[in-house]
């Protein structure tokens, strides 16, 4: 059930966390579990990673959601657990990026590389420059 795949989807986290990987990618939820959380809170200050949180408007996530009926076996509305994900990944997150509502998905790629460049880590300056938030 989704406690296991939760449990599952932390453990990926935790040996991706300790890979020479220049970049990780989770789902939306895995700030869902206080392991997750407890996960992107290491981050918070070891000035080689860089939490960044893609915010992208709640209509296009339920649209994109629309799309993959599979996925939309839920207790809740999209809209709460949308509300409920935000709070933990502005408390979480180092910088956010943020996508234009109704934006391709080709667009967004293309905006995202562009923000992400250079990537080497979150400690150089360089790095800080190509991004906003916090």
């Amino acid at each position: 059930g989704m406690a296991a795949f939760r449990a599952q989807e932390v453990e990926i986290l935790k040996e991706a966390l300790l890979s020479t990987a220049p970049m990780i990618m989770t789902g939306g939820g895995i700030v869902e579990t206080e392991a997750g959380r407890q996960c992107l809170q290491s981050l918070q200050h070891s000035g080689d990673v860089a939490v960044v949180h893609i915010c992208a408007d709640l209509a296009d996530i339920q649209q994109r959601l629309s799309l993959a009926p599979e996925r939309l076996h839920l207790a809740e509305t999209v809209e709460e657990i949308w509300k409920r994900r935000q709070v933990w990944y502005e408390a979480l997150s180092h910088y956010q990026f943020h996508v234009p509502r109704g934006q391709s998905l080709e667009h967004t790629l293309q905006a995202f590389h562009h923000f992400m460049q250079p990537f080497p880590t979150a400690s150089q300056p360089e790095f800080r420059q190509n991004l906003t938030g916090k």
